[in-house]
């Protein structure tokens, strides 16, 4: 007989569906959360790049004003041509980007007015003291490069005319140290429209050369002040990064007061509203308190977070709906719920990876670039406080020389590889002679090979002829492969240098006999910012950057790079393999 019970109602497939819906609401909470997560930790990371990044870069631009008091230091009459000759060799446009001049800034007494007046208007005829004040001592622009129509506008104004100007010249004098002004309008600005906020820093020289010890003899004995005008906006632009700026919201602001418009420096972007992404960094210019305010764009928050939840939810959604209807995929759906897991744990450890590799890579640079610097400023130091003896200048000079330009070669790398990456780097073609493009090369190398008492060989077959190419950046290859294998090459070795063409292309060789490179290395040589020894404390300096801006230029010429070496202390042989007549119309990817 059958039974007139209702059927019992399946309970497992509703049991089943409000699992994976649970799963899935979880799913998503938890791939919103670690992408957040990692947006927290990405906009940290670039914030603090940012603020790290302007601070530093301001301090060099102050290390070299204290270079500059070195020289008016060093010297009880530095003439009008001497300090031109001084700021042109130090490639101001090129190495300080964004600076508007260097100049110094001299107590005038009122009897000395016509004397100092007539021996400037030597070279600039419009020379005079202005605002007008002929009974009182000014601190008059004497010197101010270069001399374009901004600063031409400049020459003779009394920076003591002006509160804000004079405070922060009092400081540099009590101090005998940098001092910056709060936001100032500078004389320079000669359209309303353009203007920008500006600021100024100032470096005091003193009679005699040296320090005094106590505030009353500094003002006693104040010469003067090599000084620098910054237009903030020029400035900020230069020093920060566009990636960021187009991502990151960046709005600086001096003096200790909170962000006002009276304090306002620089914005990169209207401001919005408050964010989560927000955040102020507070530092010293020269003993000036500046705070960036950084706040994340819409483009670098994004949808991604959304999108990927979404995606996520409607997957689960999905499949708790096949697991209803189913039975069977529930297996399937536990399969791919394994595999979410696994690719966000893969996600994670990418992630961590890259934090890694970015800590160890900016150890390198702060290490890399603090390196010259600490000497340069140290060896100012000593010259500006007369702690070197004379006949040891020269040698001080040297060092200050040789470090300003082992700086200058690790900043250019960084702009090449930022130029390569961004796709910005270009060629210029030309008619090249390529045997006396490795002469060169191996000439200007060749007091490095012997200072580590390591041999260079050119062996360049006959008829190498003239090949299309962009000569300087040709010579850079070759120099990066050569200096790289001088470098490995411990005292003793050989570095050869060969070169040989068929009818389609140059083939360039490198072959040292140096430490080699680990096999399991190799493929990763040309790799941005990979070294085989990433601590500070390694024997080698340098930041990674060679050999991937080399690869990048080879690309660039239509060739290919690779190398090879058969392990440690064997040796390593770089060969560049270049079309005669390449098409030179692109840029790197």
């Amino acid at each position: 007989m059958r039974s007139l019970a209702a059927p019992e109602r399946p309970l497992v497939p509703y049991a089943i569906l409000a699992i994976a819906l649970l799963l899935t609401a979880a799913a998503g909470v938890y791939t919103y959360m670690t992408l957040t997560e990692r947006l927290d930790s990405r906009f940290a990371a670039t914030a603090d790049r940012m603020s790290v990044t302007v601070d530093n870069r301001i301090d060099s631009y102050i290390a070299m004003l204290y270079g500059g008091a070195g020289l008016f230091a060093a010297s009880d009459d530095v003439t009008f041509s001497e300090f031109r000759a001084y700021v042109d060799r130090l490639e101001v446009s090129r190495r300080y980007p964004g600076i508007q001049g260097i100049g110094f800034t001299r107590l005038v007494t009122p009897d000395e007015r016509e004397a100092v007046a007539a021996s400037i208007r030597r070279y600039v005829p419009s020379y005079h003291f202005w605002p007008d004040r002929p009974k009182e001592t000014v601190e008059a622009i004497v010197y101010l490069e270069p001399q374009d129509e901004r600063n031409l506008r400049a020459m003779g104004y009394d920076m003591s005319s002006d509160p804000n100007r004079r405070a922060a010249m009092e400081r540099a004098r009590d101090t005998a140290a940098a001092a910056a002004t709060g936001r100032v309008r500078l004389v320079q600005e000669i359209d309303q429209e353009t203007a920008q906020a500006g600021f100024l820093v100032y470096v005091p020289v003193f009679r005699g050369g040296s320090i005094p010890s106590t505030v009353e003899e500094r003002r006693r004995l104040i010469y003067g002040f090599v000084y620098s005008p910054f237009r903030a906006g020029d400035l900020l632009k230069q020093i920060l990064d566009y990636a960021d700026v187009q991502r990151v919201e960046v709005s600086a602001y001096a003096g200790d007061g909170p962000p006002t418009e009276e304090n306002w420096l620089y914005t990169s972007a209207p401001l919005g509203e408050r964010t989560r992404y927000q955040v102020s960094k507070s530092f010293e210019v020269a003993g000036e308190p500046w705070v960036l305010l950084l706040r994340a764009g819409s483009s670098f928050t994004g949808t991604s977070r959304r999108t990927a939840t979404t995606a996520v939810v409607i997957v689960g959604i999905v499949l708790s709906s096949l697991l209803f209807a189913i039975s069977m995929t529930q297996s399937r759906a536990r399969a791919g719920a394994e595999r979410i897991a696994e690719e966000l744990r893969r996600s994670e450890e990418a992630l961590r990876a890259a934090n890694r590799s970015k800590d160890e890579f900016l150890a390198v640079v702060s290490h890399e670039l603090r390196t010259p610097l600490n000497a340069i400023i140290g060896w100012s130091a000593m010259l500006r406080r007369g702690q070197v003896a004379p006949e040891r200048h020269p040698h001080a000079l040297q060092v200050i020389e040789r470090n300003a330009h082992a700086q200058a070669r690790l900043v250019e790398d960084l702009l090449d590889i930022s130029r390569a990456v961004a796709g910005r780097l270009r060629l210029e073609a030309g008619d090249v002679d390529v045997t006396s493009t490795l002469q060169a090369t191996v000439d200007a190398l060749r007091p490095t090979a012997s200072e580590q008492s390591v041999e260079i060989v050119l062996q360049a077959s006959a008829g190498l002829g003239t090949i299309t190419a962009d000569q300087s950046r040709l010579q850079q290859i070759v120099q990066n492969l050569v200096g790289n294998a001088i470098k490995f090459t411990p005292s003793g070795g050989k570095v050869t240098l060969a070169a040989a063409r068929d009818d389609e292309r140059i083939t360039i060789r490198v072959i040292d006999t140096g430490i080699g490179i680990r096999r399991e290395f190799l493929p990763f040589a040309f790799d941005r910012f990979r070294q085989a020894d990433t601590s500070t404390t390694r024997s080698h300096g340098g930041i990674g950057l060679g050999l991937a801006i080399v690869r990048h230029l080879v690309e660039l010429h239509g060739g290919t790079i690779d190398v090879s070496s058969d392990g440690e202390n064997l040796g390593s042989t770089f060969t560049v393999r270049v079309p005669v007549t390449p098409d030179l119309n692109r840029t790197s990817l």
